[in-house]
């Protein structure tokens, strides 16, 4: 027993729950809130280490992909999108483009660059 009365197979079954707990990941369709608001953002491609999605706004007129970084913010435990802030800077390494084909080259360069700091062979 600890010295606060709790014995280590209490501490044992707390931190089970803690460990399977699952980050909460980007919903497939984000409504613009505050700076974003009027855009829909919707999700064209993610892997494990970057996202890629489509805003159009409400008139449809004006269609840009953006593409960042997966980034876990631990202590919300969720996945973060980037504010306008983040894109351009070196921690979401975000980018936006109007060209798809552009915007997917840029993905699958995060997704590799993810893949090699973690050891994956290509």
């Amino acid at each position: 027993m600890l010295g606060n009365g709790w014995t280590i197979d209490v501490i044992k079954h707390i931190f089970s729950f803690i460990k399977i707990r699952k980050m909460k990941e980007l919903d497939n369709v984000i409504k613009g809130r505050g700076e974003t608001k009027g855009f829909t953002f919707t999700l064209v491609n993610k892997s494990p280490y970057a996202y890629m999605y489509r805003s159009v706004d409400d008139c449809g007129g004006n269609v840009v992909y953006e593409v960042f970084r997966r980034v876990e913010n631990k202590m919300f435990d969720c996945v973060s999108y980037p504010s306008s802030n983040g894109f351009g800077d070196s921690l979401y390494m975000g980018k936006t483009y109007r060209s798809a084909d552009l915007a997917v080259r840029w993905f699958n360069h995060l997704t590799e660059m993810g893949q090699k700091k973690q050891g994956i062979s290509l």
